[in-house]
């Protein structure tokens, strides 16, 4: 499984979920950890450190990689979703996008942000995505109710 965890805001949780709830249940994943701001904090506990800058060599290491998570540092999104789209089709080398927020105004604004760049790079959302089954009634759930909410 590859998973990229990102979201345009800063402070929702993409390292700890990274961190604590998907490599945990994820053993043999690679962590890659695409920051530069939090440089310190995201290279903990043995996980590689790659700057957007560097999309190629962060994409031939997720392209190898049997299991990976990214974790998109809310300083490289731009960056990292400017290579994606110059890399046509890079986003399907991904099977999940997780995209963690919290209940504030502009996170929230951010987290729509990352789900409509994410939709135009192609990326499907709810029923449309391939192995969602139970879960894409909670993903359209919480896009309309995201979008309503905005």
């Amino acid at each position: 499984m590859k998973i990229a965890v990102m979201n345009y805001s800063g402070n929702v949780g993409k390292s700890t979920l990274t961190r604590h709830l998907l490599a945990p249940r994820l053993p043999d994943a690679e962590v890659i950890a695409v920051e530069t701001v939090n440089a310190d904090e995201s290279a903990q506990g043995g996980h590689v450190q790659i700057p957007a800058t560097a999309f190629d060599a962060l994409q031939q290491r997720w392209l190898l990689a049997d299991e990976v998570i990214v974790d998109v540092g809310a300083s490289n999104v731009e960056q990292f979703v400017a290579r994606m789209a110059e890399s046509e089709g890079s986003h399907e080398d991904f099977d999940l996008f997780v995209i963690p927020t919290v209940a504030e105004d502009k996170q929230m604004r951010d987290t729509r942000k990352t789900i409509d760049t994410l939709f135009e790079l192609g990326v499907p959302a709810g029923a449309d995505a391939p192995g969602v089954q139970q879960s894409a009634t909670c993903w359209r759930a919480g896009v309309d109710g995201l979008r309503a909410a905005l």
